[in-house]
């Protein structure tokens, strides 16, 4: 943490891992692993979006966090039939991977039960929203995760909207969402 932030922000997956058991400090090692490390990361694009819900969220688990990488992740209360989280890029991409990880470790409920990802294009100012969406899969126990996503949605995407399609009464966590672009 730095003197002018104001939290601690993290980078999923780390971007280093310290090496060797030599320390600075006489006569002592370390054995240090930083269990957010990945030796090959697939780091994912992420292009810059905005990012829009009508799930009411908890406190300080803001949208960004899920979209972001960075410490923490969305937390939504009452998560009904037709909410949606929808990430709106600035501007229209090509699309190869989509991975998205609902709950957490210390609220393992708290996970998106019945859910579907489309991708949209045509974007409306009128309606915020795209006008036009192809469905390409369903969340299976929390998670989505689809490749070749090149294959089925031959169009530059604007939007990729994750859509509740049956109420729940545990809240949602939306860990992470990760975007791979060409």
């Amino acid at each position: 943490k730095l003197l002018t932030q104001d939290a601690v922000m993290r980078y999923r997956p780390s971007l280093f891992q310290h090496m060797g058991l030599y320390s600075s400090f006489q006569g002592s090692t370390n054995q240090l692993r930083d269990d957010d490390f990945e030796e090959d990361p697939d780091v994912p694009d992420n292009p810059p979006a905005k990012l829009l819900t009508n799930i009411p969220t908890f406190e300080n688990h803001y949208s960004s966090h899920a979209y972001n990488n960075i410490e923490g992740y969305f937390w939504g209360m009452s998560v009904v039939t037709g909410d949606y989280f929808t990430i709106v890029f600035n501007l229209a991409v090509q699309i190869t991977r989509v991975q998205v990880k609902t709950g957490s470790e210390e609220r393992p409920t708290d996970y998106l039960r019945k859910g579907q990802l489309s991708l949209g294009q045509n974007w409306s100012k009128n309606d915020s929203d795209c006008t036009q969406y192809l469905d390409i899969g369903s969340f299976s126990n929390g998670y989505f995760d689809k490749k070749g996503i090149e294959f089925l949605a031959k169009f530059p995407v604007k939007c990729v909207k994750i859509m509740v399609t049956k109420g729940q009464t545990e809240w949602l966590i939306i860990h992470t969402i990760n975007i791979w672009t060409t």
